[in-house]
């Protein structure tokens, strides 16, 4: 995937970085690029993790009128090493910005070139 943020956190470890992801996320059993994150239910968890092989990752929970709005996705790693998260958009999300971003480049370089 296109993480296009990586954040260290210096005064954190791991375990305490993860275990305050989890206090306020519901968990689901299915990566979150198609899990649905819309909820109008009021909830006190604020997240939607999901428990990968080699990651955790999460996904803020939207109400219904920012269901248009991308959805970003927090990736903690597993191994614990590092404290540290990285952001990206889910797949959809991407293929979206990479649909209409294509367009204008080769316009561009079509502009460019004569």
């Amino acid at each position: 995937m296109l993480y296009f943020k990586k954040i260290y956190l210096p005064n954190c470890t791991p375990q305490q970085l993860e275990a305050a992801m989890r206090k306020v996320a519901l968990k689901r059993t299915s990566p979150l690029d198609f899990a649905s994150a819309v909820s109008d239910i009021g909830t006190d968890k604020y997240f939607i993790g999901y428990q990968g092989k080699t990651d955790l990752t999460f996904t803020r929970i939207k109400a219904s009128p920012e269901k248009l709005l991308p959805k970003l996705i927090i990736k903690l790693p597993a191994d614990g090493a590092e404290c540290y998260y990285q952001i990206r958009f889910a797949i959809v999300s991407m293929m979206v910005f990479f649909m209409f971003t294509l367009p204008l480049l080769l316009g561009v370089v079509l502009f460019i070139s004569g």
